[in-house]
């Protein structure tokens, strides 16, 4: 996950520039991810994530999060390791004075103790004097936020924004050392806290809306959720800082839950969340990438049903996305080639009820899924070829891959069908 945050902290006019790629580097979580799981080249290099389908990645490469790492990575030269060591070593000497003023002057201690956490991220030696750093920075933070007093006075104040903003990345970088050490529930469950913290809202709430399990209902609760969340997010830069958090947390919890279906099913939550966080602060984009990811999460964990029923999600807000057609269309053939036929029906209907104008291909299908529900074989057998053949005559150019999809769907169903002769 990327994003680069600029803080204004005490210190001689100076800024702490937390950053939740390069504090603790999140590839640790790499060795969590079951063996399982399908990851085939769609792979981003630059946000180090793994997509499951081309159009989730498609959709990933056009967020502004990747616009931004891309943007990143280009300019933040790396130290050569000499450097790093260095550094690493001199910062552990300053430790020990940091925590010794921690608890009368947290202000100054947070700001040497996150440069200290900064300077031994990189060197691996020194894990255990990170983690005490991350974790007397985070101590630091708290007391701030319990007692305005203590931040430092008015000329080099910590701001309350300040605060939630480098709490959550200090949180973020426990959950990641956690990721590589703990039992994988411990560190989800500090992956799950951090966002939680950081929006303001209850702990548990993420576990109410997992256990509701199905897509429609999830996202029901999480869009009531994000409408409670008290933080107002009035910067864009507070907003994409959100969006990655929970785009991290969903990928931690997905990526430990080999197994274990409370974990997936809480990844699950906090995508619908981040999707309903998005589509009420204007970024169809981030909300269409997230719902592309949770239709993913669910073929993963086998519950194809689940990831068809998240088209109904795409009719209700990305109707005018030009991918949503196809996306529709790819549901409901899959829905019928396993014989699902009402959940294929429903989805053919609320695309029909919603899009304008009237398109052929669905009223194909839906004439389809009725002469299969009632195993009409006179009708497969010889007029399903030929209405088929007359509605793709009429195909725009622009809807090829949905008639190809339809079409290859035909040519499957028929088959069985090519050698009966219906009686006179």
């Amino acid at each position: 996950m990327s994003l680069h945050a600029t803080s204004p902290v005490v210190g001689s006019g100076g800024y702490l520039s937390p950053s939740s790629t390069t504090l603790v580097a999140p590839d640790s979580l790499g060795d969590a991810v079951s063996p399982s799981r399908p990851t085939g080249d769609l792979y981003c290099r630059v946000c180090k994530r793994r997509y499951g389908s081309a159009a989730t990645l498609e959709a990933h490469f056009g967020s502004e999060r990747h616009r931004k790492a891309v943007a990143a990575s280009a300019g933040s030269p790396t130290r050569p390791r000499g450097q790093v060591s260095a550094a690493a070593d001199g910062s552990l000497k300053s430790m020990d004075k940091a925590l010794r003023i921690a608890g009368r002057d947290p202000a100054v201690a947070a700001v040497v103790l996150w440069g200290v956490a900064k300077d031994l991220a990189p060197d691996a030696r020194h894990r255990a004097s990170l983690q005490r750093a991350l974790e007397a920075t985070q101590g630091c933070l708290r007391a701030m936020d319990a007692d305005p007093g203590l931040r430092g006075g008015p000329a080099a104040a910590w701001t309350a924004r300040s605060l939630l903003k480098t709490a959550l990345e200090c949180d973020l970088a426990l959950a990641r050392l956690l990721a590589a050490e703990a039992p994988a529930c411990a560190a989800a469950a500090a992956y799950a806290d951090a966002v939680a913290r950081y929006m303001g809202i209850a702990p548990g709430a993420l576990d109410s809306v997992a256990r509701l399990r199905a897509p429609q209902p999830m996202a029901e609760a999480a869009s009531r959720l994000a409408a409670a969340v008290p933080r107002k997010f009035a910067r864009q830069e507070d907003v994409a800082q959100a969006l990655a958090a929970m785009e991290e947390a969903a990928s931690a919890q997905l990526a430990f839950a080999a197994g274990d279906q409370a974990l997936a099913q809480r990844g699950l939550a906090v995508l619908f969340v981040r999707r309903a966080f998005a589509l009420d602060k204007a970024r169809p984009a981030d909300a269409l990438q997230t719902l592309l990811a949770a239709a993913d999460a669910y073929r993963w964990l086998g519950a194809d049903h689940y990831a068809n029923d998240c088209a109904v999600l795409l009719v209700a807000h990305h109707l005018d996305q030009p991918m949503t057609r196809r996306l529709v269309a790819a549901a409901a053939v899959a829905s019928i080639r396993a014989a699902d036929l009402v959940r294929a029906r429903a989805l053919l209907e609320c695309y029909a009820a919603s899009a304008a104008p009237d398109e052929p291909w669905v009223r194909f299908l839906v004439e389809l899924v009725a002469r299969l529900v009632c195993a009409d074989t006179a009708w497969l057998s010889g007029s399903a070829r030929a209405e088929w053949d007359a509605v793709r005559a009429s195909c725009p150019a622009a809807d090829c891959p949905v008639y190809e999809l339809v079409e290859a769907l035909l040519a499957s169903l028929l088959e069985p069908y090519s050698w009966y002769t219906p009686p006179p």
